[in-house]
């Protein structure tokens, strides 16, 4: 089995949603005290649908591609989360 292009820009697509997922995680958890806090968090509800779409997108390049060629381009995410946290978080 070879790896499509298409699977490539799918994982990467996923670990860039990914990164943005644990960003609004990490900016919602500011407020959180309890559970009713966490259920009405929009920033934490959108973190979480977030990562619902990142593996969303994740599976169909697993059946098109190769796990030992797609899964490095997944550490991307820790790429995409030192810039965005620079940007967003100004830490």
């Amino acid at each position: 089995m070879t790896t499509s292009v298409f699977a490539i820009i799918g994982v990467l697509a996923a670990s860039f949603i990914g990164a943005f997922a644990a960003l609004l995680l990490k900016k919602g958890s500011k407020n959180v005290v309890g559970i009713t806090s966490l259920v009405y968090n929009k920033q934490i509800i959108m973190g979480v649908i977030l990562y619902g779409m990142s593996t969303v997108l994740f599976l169909p390049a697993l059946k098109y591609g190769e796990l030992s060629v797609l899964y490095p381009f997944v550490a991307t995410t820790y790429i995409w989360v030192s810039i965005l946290s620079i940007n967003f978080l100004k830490k």
